[in-house]
């Protein structure tokens, strides 16, 4: 293949190359414009002229250049985008902008050789527009710190933790509740005489202060069990309590009793037949002789008198003890 062959080949691919260019150049003129006429309502595009001349160099090393744009204000954050058709620019060169009152400031490390077709647009809170292959960055952005009303920047401090691809969450690390004191807070068991319900709320627990066996009295008919919960039997209606013993067991009873009375009077009667007795009072025979009574022989009998209490009430010789004076309770056994 000759030299000439191989320059027709370039020329015909640089041909080919420069007429994608200008159609790409083509659509991102097309969708500038319709930005521009506010077709497209995201962010508008405002067209301008970067010059040649007026460039200043500043103490960084870059050129700088004011150009007067009504309107912009120091709040403002503009971009900058140059034009597709201008080919020879170099993007690279392109440093920042900065905006402040009716002035956008350029600022870039070389000076163009030409005026420059570009457009100018303020960005829309986190909003970035890039229309066409060079972007003139906005002026430097500081992300302020988060508060709680406020959205903003945070660093990642302890308990925290951020995965390679920027993702926060807490970092688990195991945590040892210390136990409470009678000044600090801390964590608590529950012990005997409190109760704690299934949604953790601790309270004292009645119940505890009666033990099954325990006996609960009260001028009050409501039951314990009401009260406190636990399985109660009523128990000693018309009883008094009394201390158990080893003879008398916790849990038994006595039925009521008082001590008899009993006694004898001798030499009390002389009788034919048994004297007739009711009552505590009752005769025993103890001597019989003969008796001579008109001409008639007769046996007498002579009886002494008896007293016995348990004769005329049971109650008598029931028991040992007379029963005390006694205050009426209502009396609960705690069984379960």
């Amino acid at each position: 293949m000759g030299v000439l062959s191989i320059l027709a080949g370039l020329r015909k691919t640089a041909v080919c190359v420069q007429k994608e260019l200008a159609e790409i150049a083509t659509a991102c003129a097309d969708a500038a414009k319709a930005l521009d006429e506010g077709k497209a309502d995201s962010v508008p595009l405002h067209e301008i002229t970067i010059p040649s001349e007026g460039w200043e160099k500043d103490s960084s090393g870059n050129y700088r250049l004011n150009m007067d744009i009504p309107g912009l204000t120091d709040g403002d954050t503009v971009n900058v985008l140059i034009d597709p058709h201008e080919l020879g620019a170099k993007e690279e060169d392109l440093v920042e902008t900065q905006s402040s009152t009716d002035t956008l400031t350029l600022i870039a490390r070389a000076v163009p050789t030409a005026a420059l077709k570009a457009y100018y647009y303020k960005v829309k809170g986190d909003i970035l527009v890039a229309v066409g292959s060079v972007v003139l960055p906005g002026k430097k952005y500081t992300l302020p710190a988060a508060t709680t009303t406020t959205l903003g920047g945070v660093k990642v401090g302890s308990g925290l933790k951020v995965a390679a691809d920027g993702k926060l969450s807490a970092d688990a690390q195991k945590y040892t509740l210390t136990a409470a004191t009678t000044t600090a807070l801390g964590g608590v068991k529950v012990g005997s005489g409190l109760k704690v319900t299934a949604d953790g709320k601790l309270s004292a627990d009645a119940l505890a202060a009666y033990p099954v066996g325990s006996i609960y009295q009260s001028t009050n008919s409501t039951s314990p069990a009401a009260l406190f919960g636990g399985t109660w039997e009523q128990i000693a209606s018309e009883r008094v309590l009394m201390g158990a013993s080893s003879s008398h067991k916790a849990g038994t009873t006595v039925n009521a009793g008082l001590p008899n009375i009993t006694g004898t009077a001798n030499g009390g009667v002389l009788s034919v037949s048994t004297p007739q007795s009711n009552g505590a009072f009752g005769a025993t025979h103890y001597d019989s002789s003969l008796s001579y009574l008109s001409g008639d022989v007769r046996r007498l009998s002579t009886y002494n008198r008896t007293f016995d209490a348990s004769r005329s009430n049971p109650i008598y010789g029931a028991s040992d003890t007379v029963q005390p004076a006694a205050y009426y309770v209502y009396i609960w056994h705690r069984v379960a």
